[in-house]
């Protein structure tokens, strides 16, 4: 049996995310030792923390889905720090001063 229209679709958007994703992981893995590009990403670590607090909760004590803010945040930044040490960038040196 052949595979249905949608299942080949998918199959197809698949391949297609994949290629943006591997070219966007070597274009960043050639420029991970541009200090332009690591101040730039040091400067949005604090905007994408703050996706993470919901509208209308207390930002200093928040709660999604049961899971408390300091368990958000450290699942937030353990996959934030993964996805950069694959470009080769690692989150604790975009804290400490460039020498």
């Amino acid at each position: 049996m052949a595979p249905s229209g949608w299942v080949e679709g998918f199959k197809l958007i698949s391949r297609d995310e994949h290629r943006h994703v591997a070219y966007g992981t070597w274009f960043l893995r050639e420029k991970a030792l541009d200090p332009a590009l690591r101040q730039h990403v040091a400067e949005l670590i604090p905007l994408a923390s703050a996706v993470l607090v919901p509208v209308d909760a207390d930002p200093e004590n928040y709660e999604i889905l049961d899971y408390s803010m300091q368990e958000t945040n450290a699942f937030a930044f353990n996959a934030l720090n993964r996805r950069l040490k694959v470009i080769g960038v690692d989150l604790a040196s975009l804290a400490a001063p460039a020498a």
